[in-house]
This record gives structure tokens, C-alpha cells and sequence, in this order.
């Protein structure tokens, strides 16, 4: 009797959050972003779908936000920044059959772009392009050569030799040259090597029967990185397509080249010709040799050419912020922390930094928080291998949520990055604690009804080389009383780890209910290692 009044005097203690994980069902579905994808330069918007009328609660990284329903599709707008690194979006979907859940884990990436070619040409001057010499492709009804004459031309909203491009000065009725490239304009003429994505967009007028297209070449001689030859085709359609463009009137086109995966995309004003289009390459290409647009002469009596205005080639290549956190460990040696989890008290923490550019510094001295509470650093600082040395004034507790921050210069103002894991340095703890009602995992205290089966599974560590025992402790409240309890003893063998099961409590009437589980390893010793589980409503 003594040992179950402790208990209730203990179960009142001041509890701290930390939600559980939940499984997945098909009523409830995140469309984006999808689970295990990359969010590169910004998010507005996350979307997701439940199948059924219901109470929708979503949860951006453990903090509920604001839902709109819009054409039987749901949506959590995101007003602030994201931090660089991994984000989960949890969507809780209750009715009176019971609730369901989905859960999508996705990384934001933001992006830093680097300018190869940015040109206009609203000054005539070409800039770095270049142009080849004239080409005769034939003869007049007089007998007089005909040339492709590469030259300026109106470009894109009249501005008076604003473009640059290539044009037949007369129709042609003797063709000398047929099927062939005739003349060039030059974007890149010197290599280039490419990381990341590459981008490159242009203005763009294909006149009469003309065909044209880009030629890229690699180091190895290979083509194909992006666009193609003959990518405007004569008969009007975009090759290998078949999506038709407009001859005689500007379009604006944008390739984006995934080069790490070898793919491209493509769109002409907004409306996508290529989706992750394989390099015609046999192997992907990370450097550029040339970029050139070419004509290639038929030999009509139509007008004949192309203009290019507005020419910009860059790359982007992705932030991930900080990754692969180690520890050292009692051999003086930085170990690992598998799944994100320190397994020992240390004073000495190294994350992979994987930002282009970063260095340690006065603006970028990074933060480090236990349980949002923070900790004072002796030193930081960055190796050779991208590695930053963390090391404190006081050593980190042996349970907890370990949290790292710096802010990094990003285009005109900075980016916040931070990196998040646990620390499970004991002996003989609880690792991680599920509720269920009615075999249903339980996200919040909608989902708590009287007279529903509630059951809770306990997962006990044990890293000692002896057995230990345990009392696990289940306790409902209802508004600020203790309305239920269930209690049972739980022995772990050494070096090992058990699910203690203490069977069902029938949830009582009442209202406001809030659940929590804790463990007792001693007579009036109260324990839960990653803080105590508990779920209410704020």
C-alpha cells in the first residue's frame, strides 16, 4: 500500500512533452512534400488528403498549425523560413469509426546559384558569346551566293538590336549545303565544370522552315547535357515531342540539369516539354565545353532563321546544413551516433558540415540546447575534413533532445541550420513509450473517449551486464484528477531490451483527459529517460 501511495504522489509531478510516433493509415495521405524528398529554395505550402469527413488536426515538426480546406484537398501554409535540414508533417484525421494518421519526413535544401552567363544584348554587345563567320548555303535565281549571316536583330518586346541570332539574307534555289549544321552562336567556349543543377534559359524566335538547335560537348566529346541538336525541329515541334511551338513569335525557354542524376527537365513558357529526361550522354556529363546554338539550312523560300535574347546559364548546388553527428567516446575517438542517438555522456560533439562556404566566426559560432535550455561552449571550430569540433564546458546529460543552430550567410541575409538528436546514456531506462485506444495510436487527447481500451507498451533498456527491474506506471487524469492507473513490474535481462505490456485500462467518464507513462527502478525513484510521455491538449 505504501509503495501505490508513492506512486499517486509521484504521478502528480510536473510532466514535460514528448509526443509518440503513430502509425499510418490509408485514410490520411501527405501529397506534398512527400515522404524522403528534397525541397529545394522554398516551401509555401504543405497539401495533404484525408478520404473521409473527420476532425483534422496537422503538426509541422511537433507544433500544431493552422489547416484550410480547399477543393476537398487540405493545406498548412508556412509562413516562416524553414531551417535547412529534415522537417516532419504529421496529419491526426479522427470520426466516429475511430482516427488515422500519416506521417511525411522531408529535407529542405536551400540553394546557392552561381552566374556563368548573364546577357540581354539591349547594347548590341554580344557579351562573351561568340559568332563564326558567314556560310554559304546556296545560290539565288540570279546565281549569286546566299549566306547564313549571324548578326543583331530586334529582340524580345522591340528593343532594337536587343537579340542576337542567324539569318538567310535571300531564299535560296540552289542549295549547296542540305541536312548539315551551317553557322554558330557561341554561349560557352571554354570548360565549364558542373555540379549541382545547372540552369539555362533564353528567349527565343524560330522563324520559317528553319531548324535549330544545341549543341553541348563535354570533355569526352559527348553530347546531349542539354537540349539536343536539332531540339527545334522544322515541321514546328520540339524533338522526340510532342509538344508543337509557335514559329515566328518569342518563347521563353529553361532547362534544368540534374547533374548528380543525370536527368533533365525542360519547360517553354511554363509548361513542361521534358520531365527528368536522360541524358543522351552514355555517361553523365559534369563538364562543359561548349554551348553553341546552330542552324541547320533546308533550303526554302520562307523567311529563315532564329533569334536568342535574354541568355542566363548558371548552377545551384543544394545546402543539407549539418549531418552525421559523432561522439567521443572512453577511448579518446569520435564514435558515430547511429540513428542520431549519443550513447555516452560527453563534453565533445563533431557534425558534418555540408554548407558551401561555411566557416566559424563571430556571426556563424553555433548554439548548442538540451532540452531548449543552452549549454556553454568552451570552443568551435572547423577541421580540414568539414568537420565542426564542438566542445563544452559540461558534459551533456545522460537523457535528452540535444539541439546545435548557427545562422549562415544565404544570397543577401542569412539562413538558420540546426541539427537535432537524442542522448540515451543509461544504464537502465525507458527508450520509448506508444499509447493505443482501441489498437489505434494515439496523437492527442481526441482520440481519448470513456469507456475506450487504452494500452500502453514500454520499450526498457537494459545496458548493464545484470538483470534489473522495473515498475511501470500508466496513469489517466481527467481535467487536473487522477481518474485511472495501472501499474506492473517488468524485469529486463542484461544487455537487452523488452516491450512491457501492462494490459488495457478502461478510460473512465470524464473529460479533459490527459495520459502519461514513467517507470519506478527503486522504492521512490522516478524515472523516464527521454523525458516523461505524455499527451494533453495545449
Amino acid at each position: 500500500m505504501r509503495r501505490i501511495f508513492a506512486f499517486i504522489v509521484i504521478a502528480a509531478m510536473v510532466l514535460s512533452l514528448c509526443p509518440t510516433i503513430v502509425s499510418a493509415t490509408d485514410k490520411a495521405q501527405i501529397l506534398t512534400p512527400a515522404d524522403g524528398s528534397v525541397v529545394y529554395d522554398t516551401l509555401d505550402k504543405i497539401i495533404f488528403y484525408v478520404s473521409t469527413q473527420c476532425d483534422v488536426t496537422a503538426y509541422l515538426d511537433g507544433e500544431e498549425k493552422t489547416v484550410r480546406c480547399e477543393d476537398d484537398l487540405y493545406y498548412i501554409d508556412i509562413e516562416e523560413n524553414l531551417s535547412v535540414g529534415a522537417h516532419t508533417v504529421e496529419v491526426v484525421c479522427i470520426d466516429d469509426y475511430g482516427s488515422s494518421y500519416a506521417k511525411s519526413t522531408f529535407n529542405f535544401a536551400g540553394t546557392t546559384q552561381t552566374k556563368f552567363i548573364s546577357e540581354n544584348f539591349d547594347s548590341g554587345d554580344a557579351g562573351k558569346m561568340q559568332f563564326n563567320s558567314k556560310f554559304k548555303v546556296g545560290t539565288n535565281e540570279a546565281g549569286e551566293d546566299v549566306h547564313l549571316i549571324p548578326g543583331f536583330y530586334t529582340g524580345k518586346g522591340g528593343d532594337e538590336k536587343g537579340a542576337v541570332g542567324i539569318y538567310r539574307d535571300v531564299p535560296v534555289t540552289n542549295v549547296t549545303v542540305s541536312n548539315s549544321s551551317s553557322t554558330y552562336i557561341y554561349i560557352v567556349t571554354s570548360a565549364l565544370a558542373l555540379t549541382g543543377r545547372v540552369i539555362l534559359e533564353y528567349d527565343i524566335r524560330v522563324d520559317g522552315g528553319c531548324e535549330c538547335g544545341i549543341e553541348t560537348k563535354n570533355a569526352q566529346n559527348q553530347f546531349g547535357t542539354i537540349g539536343s541538336s536539332r531540339l527545334f525541329a522544322a515541321d514546328g515541334y520540339i524533338k522526340d515531342t510532342d509538344f508543337e511551338y509557335k514559329k515566328g513569335e518569342w518563347m521563353h525557354v529553361k532547362h534544368i540539369v540534374d547533374v548528380p542524376n543525370g536527368v533533365e527537365d525542360m519547360w517553354i513558357d511554363g509548361e513542361q516539354v521534358y520531365d527528368k529526361r536522360s541524358h543522351t550522354s552514355s555517361t553523365p556529363t559534369n563538364r562543359i565545353m561548349i554551348i553553341r546554338f546552330q542552324i541547320f539550312e533546308y533550303g526554302t523560300q520562307e523567311p529563315y532563321g532564329f533569334a536568342i535574347d535574354n541568355v542566363f546559364l548558371g548552377q545551384e548546388n543544394a545546402y543539407e546544413g549539418f549531418k552525421d553527428i559523432s561522439f567521443k567516446n572512453e577511448a579518446g575517438e569520435f564514435e558515430t551516433a547511429e540513428n542520431d542517438v549519443v550513447s555516452k555522456v560527453t563534453d565533445e560533439l563533431k557534425v558534418k558540415v555540408v554548407i558551401p562556404g561555411f566557416s566559424v566566426n563571430q556571426t556563424t559560432m553555433p548554439k548548442v540546447y538540451c532540452n531548449d535550455k543552452p549549454l556553454e561552449l568552451e570552443s568551435a571550430e572547423l577541421d580540414s575534413d568539414g568537420y565542426l569540433l564542438l566542445k563544452l564546458k559540461e558534459a551533456i546529460p545522460k537523457s535528452g533532445k540535444i539541439k546545435i543552430e548557427s545562422s549562415v550567410p544565404f544570397g543577401d541575409g542569412h539562413l538558420d541550420v540546426k541539427k537535432e538528436f537524442s542522448v540515451f546514456a543509461e544504464d537502465f531506462g525507458v527508450s520509448d513509450v506508444k499509447f493505443a485506444v482501441d489498437d489505434v495510436f494515439v496523437r492527442n487527447t481526441k482520440q481519448l473517449t470513456a469507456q475506450k481500451s487504452l494500452n500502453t507498451k514500454a520499450m526498457l533498456e537494459n545496458n548493464t551486464s545484470s538483470p534489473q527491474s522495473a515498475v511501470v506506471v500508466t496513469t489517466v487524469y481527467s481535467g487536473k484528477k487522477l481518474a485511472a492507473m495501472k501499474a506492473c513490474s517488468v524485469t529486463v535481462e542484461a544487455e537487452s531490451v523488452v516491450e512491457a505490456d501492462c494490459g488495457d485500462i478502461t478510460i473512465p467518464d470524464g473529460e479533459n483527459y490527459s495520459i502519461e507513462c514513467f517507470m519506478f527502478d527503486g522504492y521512490m525513484t522516478r524515472k523516464a529517460v527521454s523525458g516523461i510521455w505524455k499527451i494533453f491538449d495545449k
